[in-house]
């Protein structure tokens, strides 16, 4: 079922696809900040965060693809832990700014790293011809942490609003843990230089527009940037709007989830049947219907079935994504060209996020934009 789970480093990516899914505070963070500030400070602090996290992306990928990617990882486990405990105990808007900030920074560190390090360790032991089962197992699991962690944190908030960051810190603290009995993978180790770093960060962001990708390069870009958009307040502020609360949608979001884990399992089996443009080219056709259907109705049921459709949407695209860039690129650039994935596909997002909390503020968004 879980493909080389007998290498150590395998293993542990195994593990990590739970604990460092355990998104306690994803479905009711919005609801959390607007305790204490407006919908559209909320938007102001997103957009900052966002931006400096996607100007972090690149500089981090190439720090890992150098100084090593199992402890860029523990670096950002760490730096989100410290976001969190800020976070918890904020009552300003420039302490949620700052929360925010840092744990986006930490984001950035594991963003492409936590991959890279997967990949860089199967072909060390030249089995890296399984790692898109690998990854969509990895997958699987992270949808199953993300489903009861969402579920729990919607229990947890109805208890104490800031109960979910404390649960979040308990499986960053194990993810850590995990990390500590892992070996870097040796895979093009490269000893760090400042001119080192500058010539690798260049070529690493070439890769991305290499012509090993272009056939891919727009859906590639396109999906997780439409994605991207959906994600975060826009999220949660659709499930003001169809009823939902802090606690409710965290239910809710738990259900939706289980499908999504289903398919990822047969994933490998999806490939085979369909051409990767057509998933990806489906994808993003799913999408667009979903958030039709989300821009004329405020029903419950109709949201649920919203959620379902974007929810499998996202949880396809993922692993499709890493399997095309990471059979195309060599691994010395792995985490680099990830994080630049990443830098790009983010940078709508940080354009039009304050726009998005004040349209969110007045009226639902999918009703606007339509």
């Amino acid at each position: 079922m879980f493909p080389t789970f007998s290498l150590n480093n395998i293993k542990t990516y195994y593990w990590l696809g739970i604990f460092l899914n355990g998104w306690f505070i994803l479905p009711n963070w919005v609801f959390f900040f607007r305790q204490h500030i407006t919908q559209i400070q909320i938007g102001w602090v997103e957009g900052a965060a966002v931006l400096v996290g996607i100007l972090m992306e690149v500089p981090s990928g190439a720090l890992a693809d150098l100084l090593g990617k199992k402890k860029t990882i523990i670096a950002g486990s760490l730096i989100i832990i410290l976001a969190c405990l800020v976070l918890i105990n904020a009552t300003s808007f420039t302490h949620f700014l700052i929360g925010n900030i840092m744990m986006f920074i930490g984001f950035s560190f594991q963003s492409g790293a936590t991959e890279a390090f997967a990949y860089d360790s199967m072909k060390e032991k030249g089995t890296e011809q399984h790692y898109d089962v690998v990854a969509a197992k990895h997958t699987s699991l992270s949808i199953a942490a993300t489903l009861f962690s969402t579920f729990v944190g919607g229990f947890l908030y109805s208890l104490a609003p800031e109960a979910p960051f404390y649960a979040w810190i308990l499986f960053l603290s194990i993810s850590i843990a995990l990390l500590l009995y892992t070996t870097e993978p040796k895979i093009d180790t490269t000893r760090f230089s400042a001119k080192v770093y500058l010539t690798h960060l260049k070529e690493g962001v070439k890769t991305l527009f290499s012509h090993s990708l272009r056939n891919y390069l727009i859906p590639i870009l396109m999906l997780p940037i439409t994605i991207k958009l959906y994600q975060g307040l826009v999220r949660q502020s659709m499930a003001g709007y169809f009823g939902y609360t802090g606690e409710t949608f965290g239910y809710l979001f738990a259900l939706v989830s289980i499908p999504a884990i289903y398919l990822s399992f047969k994933y490998d089996l999806l490939r085979k049947f369909w051409s990767n443009k057509n998933i990806l080219l489906f994808n993003l056709f799913s999408f667009m219907c979903a958030f039709f259907v989300a821009s004329i109705t405020q029903s419950l049921l109709w949201g649920g079935g919203v959620y379902l459709i974007i929810n499998l949407t996202e949880n396809i695209a993922k692993p499709l994504i890493s399997s095309l860039i990471n059979e195309r690129i060599d691994s010395k650039h792995r985490a680099t060209t990830l994080s630049t994935l990443s830098l790009v596909t983010q940078t709508p997002y940080i354009i039009l996020v304050t726009f998005f909390a004040f349209m969110t503020e007045e009226v639902n968004l999918p009703s606007a934009l339509l």
